[in-house]
């Protein structure tokens, strides 16, 4: 969970708006985003537990950011293929199933 968290949150940096970071460093330090290394992560954390379905978007959305469209859709197939247990997973399944489309219209297949 650590390392998913870990990847989540070098997502949600790269988010932010510059205002927004000058912002947040007045209060606390700000890390720089290591995409290699947020990256390898999420790709750790599925590797534990591949049924985490969170993992998959997060690292698919990752790999959009790093404009590696190609292993974003098939973070994506894979993320599709697991079980969906909670209502949570479903929501999941369609947030991917969204950034598939979106990619699709960037990079047509």
């Amino acid at each position: 969970m650590v390392l998913f968290m870990e990847g989540r949150f070098a997502l949600a940096l790269s988010s932010l708006t510059e205002e927004e970071k000058a912002a947040i460093r007045k209060e606390l330090p700000l890390p720089d985003i290591n995409w290699a290394e947020a990256e390898a992560k999420l790709r750790e954390s599925i590797a534990i537990n591949g049924a985490l379905i969170d993992g998959y978007v997060t690292l698919a959305y990752l790999l959009v950011k790093m404009k590696k469209y190609a292993e974003a859709k098939e973070v994506i197939v894979k993320g599709l293929s697991q079980q969906l247990v909670t209502k949570s997973d479903q929501e999941v399944a369609q947030e991917l199933k969204s950034l598939q489309t979106r990619i699709n219209n960037i990079v047509p297949q």
